[in-house]
């Protein structure tokens, strides 16, 4: 283990070089090719198996002795930010930006698999690297999925890896159990009679309908739902109307609901229906729903996390460490989890703010304290060969 860890911080440039060459040029979700290409060509360079599933994205194969197979996750798509950084490697791209740090991801990831390469007559199994596109749509891992990336051979266990700019660069977060919230959206059209705004008596008015839906709504977390059970319902957009003397034919709002507990979001879904069927047509309106389930709950397997924390203990470089609280935000990493059960969706510390690296993920100012980097390397080479050491 201890030459493992060495032999990561010898590559610490190479992690920041890759990093850099993403950066400059981000892709968005299912159009990132350029990305995959830096991929495939790194893997294959090392001598790694490539399979190409899907039409963006990678799958690679390290098959050490025959045994146990675990998956390790990098999401490779950027967002439709304009940078503000200021860097030397800032985004060529106009309006696109790896404000999420995918591309430190794919960085250590591929680092990672470098030294798994150069070690697989040490592994008992094999290790599976998924390259995964479109995290950011929610939409690439269930790609994967049915691509059959899990299959041929399926993992035992599964672990993915997110940089955290709001904990100190090179520290591991981990939470056990429910880490990330399942991510629900909805937009609910409401339809009633439109006319002159100084007669609404002849009208059936679709705004004073949402007014009261949405308010009614506002009452579900609050009164339905245990205070002990997170939940966020947010309505984020209203629109209505084209003039201050006319009432509108139609009245449209939308928004997002999160929860830790997958009974509940099914509850919430339910209500929220029932809600906004029911108050317009106390108005005489009607509601026209779109409801889109997107991510469900990311849950760690307490028993895997309990395994990471045996190996970093055994690797002896992580002595920063922290349980954190699940979070509101939402990951497509929940499919994976899944499908195999024995994994987990760890954090990788990046702040520092002696060099102003402190903007929250999708910030066009997001940036990260690189030195960070070998840390999530490591913590993928460590747990793949602790899982495939055999006895």
């Amino acid at each position: 283990m201890n030459e493992l860890m060495k032999r990561v911080f010898e590559l610490k440039e190479e992690i920041i070089s890759l990093r850099r060459q993403i950066h400059e040029n981000p892709e968005l979700s299912f159009e990132e090719r350029e990305t995959t290409e830096i991929i495939t060509s790194y893997l294959k360079s090392h001598g790694i198996e490539v399979l190409r599933p899907t039409p963006t994205g990678a799958v690679g194969l390290i098959e050490g002795k025959r045994g146990k197979t675990i998956a390790l996750r990098a999401d490779i798509d950027a967002l439709p930010v304009k940078e503000e950084t200021g860097l030397p490697y800032s985004s060529r791209r106009e309006g696109i930006m790896h404000a999420c740090g995918h591309d430190a991801h794919t960085a250590m990831l591929l680092v990672a698999a470098r030294i798994l390469q150069e070690n697989r007559e040490k592994l008992h199994g094999t290790v599976k690297l998924l390259f995964q596109p479109a995290e950011e749509k929610a939409a690439g891992a269930l790609q994967l999925i049915k691509a059959g990336a899990l299959e041929d051979p399926r993992p035992d266990a599964i672990m993915g890896i997110h940089v955290w700019p709001y904990s100190d660069a090179g520290s591991i977060g981990y939470t056990k159990g429910p880490a990330m919230a399942s991510s629900d959206f909805f937009s609910v059209k409401i339809k009633g009679r439109g006319g002159h705004g100084a007669y609404p008596h002849n009208t059936i008015d679709p705004v004073n309908a949402l007014v009261h839906t949405v308010s009614s709504l506002n009452s579900i977390v609050g009164r339905t739902v245990n205070p002990l059970d997170s939940v966020v319902l947010s309505v984020t957009t209203i629109h209505a109307g084209t003039a201050g003397n006319i009432i509108p034919e139609e009245a449209t709002f939308g928004g997002t609901i999160r929860t830790l507990n997958e009974d509940t979001r099914k509850k919430i879904e339910r209500l929220f229906k029932s809600i906004v069927t029911k108050v317009p047509e106390s108005f005489g309106a009607k509601s026209e729903i779109d409801y889109k389930n997107t991510t469900k709950v990311v849950y760690n397997s307490p028993e895997f996390v309990d395994f990471v924390a045996s190996v970093m203990d055994k690797a002896g470089i992580f002595k920063k460490r922290e349980e954190l609280p699940p979070t509101l935000g939402s990951e497509d990493f929940s499919f994976y989890l899944e499908k195999v059960p024995f994994g987990a969706f760890l954090r990788l510390g990046v702040r520092n703010e002696a060099i102003g690296a402190v903007h929250g993920l999708h910030s066009p100012k997001f940036t990260i304290d690189e030195e960070a980097l070998p840390y999530g390397t490591a913590l993928h080479v460590a747990v793949a060969y602790e899982f495939l050491k055999g006895e």
